[in-house]
C-alpha cells in the first residue's frame, strides 16, 4: 500500500485510502496522514455508516423495497440527523441508531416477502407475528414502519417503541461521595482517570461527552480555572481545578505521530488526531470500580434535587429532558416504585 501511494492510479486521498480492506493499518495510516495535514479531516463514523448503509441496501433482492428502504435513509434518517448535527462530527450512539434502524427495516420486509406479502399490503397481524418472534431487536423497525404509514406506503401499522425495562439504579450519595474523594486525594491514580472520573461522578457528564472534550473548553481566568460544558463556563474550585489543568498540560497522546503537536483534545486517543475511544475509557474506569451509568445517575439524581433545570442544563450541558428524567419523584421514583411492587406478596 506504501509503494502504490502516490504513484499513477494511487494518488495520496481519501478516496485511494477507501479502495483498500478497512483494516486498523489503514486507519491508522489515514489519522498519519490527516494529522501531517496530508489529507483534511472527514467525519469517520459518518462514512463508516454510509459504507454499513450500503451493504444493507445491496442485500434487499426486491427493487422497490429497497427504493422505499433507500428514501426512508435518505430523507428520514440522515436528513434529521444532518439538521441535528449542524456540521458536527456524530456520535457513535447516533451513527448506530440509524444503522440499527436501516437493518430492521430491511429485515422486516424480507421476513414480509418470505411470507407471501409486502408493506404496502401486509396488516397488523402479520407485524404481530413478526414482533412475537422474540426478538426485542424488531422492536426498531418502527421509525421506518411509522414512516412508510405516514407517507402512505403502509396503512394502520403500528409498532411499540423500545423500552428500558431494567434501569440501572443509582449509587448511593455516601458510595458516590468516597468514589470523589478517592479521585480528589489517590495521587497513585493515573492523572486522566482521575479526571474523567471526577467528570462523571461530580458532574454527570456521558462517557461519550467527556472523551470530545477539547483543550480549548479549559479555560484560565482571574476568577479561576473554568471549563465549558454547557452555554456558560463551570467554574472548577480547588483540587478538581488543579487536576484538570494539570492534565491539560501534561497529557500524551497514546500514538507516537502526533506527539510533537499540541492534540487539541484533553483525553488524546491511540489514533492521530483522534479523542481517547469511549469503550476504553469505560473500560478504565471500570477496572477502578467505577460504573459510568450508575455513577452518572446518581450524580444527576443528587444534581436535581439541589438545583434547578436551568441552572444544570447551562453548566453541565446535559437537556432539560435528561434532567426531566431523574428529577426527584421522576425516573428514579418509579424504578424504586416498580422494584417494591415486585417485592409486594400477590394475593392468592
Amino acid at each position: 500500500m506504501l509503494a502504490q501511494l502516490g504513484t499513477d492510479g494511487f494518488p495520496v486521498d481519501h478516496d485511494t485510502l477507501d479502495q483498500y480492506p478497512r483494516s486498523r493499518a489503514v486507519d491508522y495510516l489515514r489519522g498519519v496522514l490527516v494529522t501531517s495535514g496530508v489529507l483534511p479531516h472527514r467525519d469517520e463514523q459518518m462514512v463508516a455508516l454510509q459504507r454499513s448503509l450500503s451493504d444493507i441496501f445491496e442485500r434487499v433482492l426486491d427493487v422497490d423495497d429497497r427504493k422505499l428502504l433507500q428514501a426512508f435513509t435518505q430523507w428520514d434518517q440522515l436528513g434529521r440527523l444532518r439538521r441535528r448535527l449542524a456540521g458536527r462530527p456524530a456520535t457513535y450512539n447516533q451513527i448506530n441508531t440509524i444503522r440499527v434502524q436501516v437493518k430492521q427495516g430491511a429485515r422486516l420486509m424480507k421476513w414480509l416477502r418470505d411470507h407471501d406479502t409486502d408493506l404496502s399490503s401486509c396488516s397488523q397481524r402479520e407485524i404481530d407475528l413478526w414482533l412475537s418472534d422474540g426478538k426485542s431487536v424488531h422492536l426498531h423497525a418502527r421509525a421506518f414502519v411509522k414512516w412508510a404509514v405516514a407517507r402512505g406506503h403502509a396503512a394502520g401499522l403500528q409498532i411499540p417503541a423500545p423500552t428500558r425495562t431494567n434501569p440501572t439504579p443509582p449509587l448511593d450519595t455516601e458510595k458516590r461521595l468516597e468514589l470523589a474523594q478517592r479521585l480528589l486525594t489517590d495521587a497513585t491514580l493515573a492523572l486522566d482517570l482521575r479526571v474523567a472520573g471526577l467528570m462523571v461522578v461530580l458532574f454527570a457528564q456521558p462517557i461519550t461527552t467527556i472523551v470530545k472534550i477539547r483543550i480549548d473548553q479549559v479555560l484560565h481566568t482571574d476568577a479561576g480555572v473554568q471549563i465549558g460544558l454547557g452555554r456558560e463556563p463551570l467554574h472548577l474550585p480547588g483540587s478538581i481545578g488543579e487536576l484538570v489543568t494539570q492534565l491539560s498540560t501534561e497529557r500524551r497522546a497514546y500514538s507516537a505521530v502526533g506527539r510533537d503537536t499540541a492534540s487539541p483534545w484533553l483525553f488524546p486517543g491511540r489514533h492521530p488526531e483522534q479523542h481517547l475511544s469511549p469503550a476504553t475509557l469505560l473500560a478504565r474506569l471500570k477496572e477502578l470500580g467505577i460504573t459510568a451509568r450508575a455513577t452518572q445517575h446518581a450524580a444527576l439524581r443528587d444534581l436535581t434535587a439541589a438545583l434547578p433545570y436551568a441552572v444544570i442544563n447551562r453548566l453541565l450541558g446535559i437537556s432539560i429532558s435528561s434532567v426531566d428524567r431523574w428529577k426527584v419523584g421522576g425516573q428514579w421514583a418509579n424504578y424504586a416504585a416498580e422494584v417494591a411492587r415486585r417485592r409486594m406478596p400477590q394475593d392468592s
